[in-house]
Parts: C-alpha cells; structure tokens; sequence
C-alpha cells in the first residue's frame, strides 16, 4: 500500500489507526495532498513527507497513537511523545535542514570514530565524508550509510570517544 492509499485509508477509516482527524487536521490533510513529495523508496507507508511553504522536503510527519511524531532526513523521530498535527507541523518548519550542515562523528570501526561532514542524504542511503575542513581539493575517504541513520552517525559532541580528523 502506498503512501497515498495509506493516507486515503486513514481518512476513511481512523478508529483502526487510532486517531480521528479533526476539521483542522482535514484541512491539513488536503493542503498535503496538492504538494508534490520526492520520490521515496525505504520509508514506510504511514510516513507523510512533510515540505515548507517554500517547498524544500524537510522530513515526515508519522501517526503514532492519537497524535503524531516527527522524523528528520536522517531517518530519526525528533518528537518523543505523540502530539497533535499543527505543533508537528511546526516542529519540523523549525527544525528545517540546517543540522545537516552540523559537524558529526562516524564510527568508522569500533572506538574508530572519525570527524565528517553530510554529502548526501536520501531514502536511499546518506554520503559521509571526512571533514577536509574547507580545503576542496583534499581527497578524503567518504562512508555510505543506510537510511535510516544509526547510532554510528552522531553530532561530533555526542561521541562517545576521541574523534580523529585528518590532522590526526
């Protein structure tokens, strides 16, 4: 079942997934339903692509009891506990996609953690490459992950070690 048919299936029926939309919810759902999404190809069916008013694809809203959690590019839930669709929404217009940008430790092996940078991120997989700390023509080794990220990719300060760059 795609994405779509999920999403007509939960306004049909919402008691099976636990939630009632609500008026306001409704209105939502058919403002979403006119924005072109990205092609997506490992996300599960119950994630709604969320996108700002610009357009810009900033992760997904995803049903969770009788409210909703949200989830970044990287694949993560950046909401604990469920809460309703507009502080949802707005979670994610405020999160946008600068923490891509963010510095971040890869665990190239064990207690092996290396300072990189985000190349590329999509459903397919995320690009990392060693920080060449600005220099563009420094030839450094970069790191296919799965999508969604796991606890081997982390901000460079939530480490659980020493991060080794370059330098050393």
């Amino acid at each position: 079942m795609g994405r779509r048919a999920n999403l007509e299936s939960w306004k049909r029926n919402p008691i099976q997934t636990g939630t009632a939309p609500t008026a306001e919810l409704r209105g939502l759902i058919a403002r979403l339903e006119g924005m072109s999404n990205p092609p997506v190809s490992n996300v599960p069916d119950a994630w709604i692509p969320h996108n700002r008013e610009d357009g810009e694809h900033v992760g997904w809203i995803v049903p969770d009891g009788e409210g909703f959690v949200t989830v970044d590019l990287l694949g993560r839930q950046r909401i604990a506990e469920p809460v309703d669709w507009m502080v949802a929404e707005e979670a994610m217009d405020g999160l946008g996609i600068g923490y891509l940008a963010d510095i971040y430790a890869f665990r190239a092996a064990p207690d092996d953690w290396v300072r990189v940078r985000i190349v590329e991120v999509s459903t397919d997989g995320i690009t990392v490459k060693e920080d060449d700390f600005g220099d563009v023509a420094a030839d450094l080794p970069q790191y296919r992950l799965p999508f969604p990220a796991s606890d081997d990719l982390r901000l460079i300060q939530d480490a659980p070690g020493q991060v080794r760059n370059q330098f050393g």
